[in-house]
């Protein structure tokens, strides 16, 4: 009966040896797979998976393509895949996008659960950008730069830390170009709703508002406005057809839907 007390221990140490090397074996077959997956022809692999993709070159690891999106098509996009966090993203990929009047670059990230992780993201879009300028409820010409720390799109965007949005050399195209300024704005999206104060930088209107709303309400843009002494008669004529504020100036409201922001509440339901 002793000789099987002593031998226990040793059966223990072995089927735990026997067990780490079972772990790591399974461990490296995952990551021949995964390798084996990044190193297929990309074209073959947005075939398989039906993606809204054109002029495929490369590989799932590195490549490029033109992006599909409603009524227009981005060009010059590519990526380049790497290993990211095991147990929460496990792979990251550097997209960079270069279109005519659009340039993005950001770090996104595949979570287990389906969920895209952006990180470091910057974009420059000149207003009258096709995928920009049929969302805007005035014809305006400009450029906007946005920048985020990180973001989490889970059927659409749901939490956004750290955004930031400029806009320079702002006019509005209705009849003569009117010369608006320049403008920014600062916020952040949390469980789907987006939360931000918008002010001028160097602009003729001193404007200051928020913005708020999520995707069953939409988004609203109550801010006051008020000329400052440089601004022209055109824009001081404009300013006149808006409500006035009580404490002085005009008072600007709009609201646009927002399709684009998750709808969390509703799925909680």
């Amino acid at each position: 009966m002793s000789s099987v007390f002593k031998a226990a221990p040793s059966a223990l140490s072995g089927a735990l040896h026997l067990g780490q090397i079972i772990s790591w074996g399974m461990l490296g077959l995952g990551f021949f797979l995964v390798a084996l997956f990044l190193s297929l022809p990309a074209a073959q692999v947005a075939g398989w998976l039906k993606l809204p993709l054109a002029q495929v070159q490369g590989s799932v690891w590195q490549g490029s393509a033109a992006l599909r999106l409603p009524q227009i098509q981005l060009e010059n996009v590519s990526w380049r895949v790497g290993l990211g966090t095991p147990w929460s993203t496990p792979l990251v990929a550097d997209v960079t996008l270069h279109d005519d009047s659009l340039k993005a670059q950001g770090t996104l990230g595949l979570a287990w659960n389906g969920d895209l992780i952006l990180h470091d993201t910057h974009a420059d879009m000149r207003l009258n950008h096709p995928l920009l300028a049929q969302h805007l409820p005035v014809p305006l010409e400009g450029t906007a730069h946005l920048a985020l720390s990180s973001a989490q799109w889970s059927q659409g965007l749901r939490q956004a830390e750290a955004v930031q949005l400029d806009v320079d050399g702002l006019r509005l195209l209705m009849g003569e170009p009117l010369v608006l300024g320049s403008f920014s704005a600062q916020g952040e999206v949390r469980d789907g709703k987006l939360n931000a104060k918008l002010r001028d930088t160097a602009a003729a209107i001193a404007l200051q508002g928020d913005i708020q709303g999520d995707a069953a309400s939409d988004v609203s843009l109550n801010a006051r406005a008020e000329a400052k002494a440089d601004a022209s008669a055109d824009l001081r004529d404009i300013l006149s057809l808006l409500p006035a504020a009580p404490e002085g100036g005009v008072i600007l409201q709009t609201k646009t839907p927002a399709p684009w922001l998750a709808r969390v509440h509703a799925q909680a339901q």
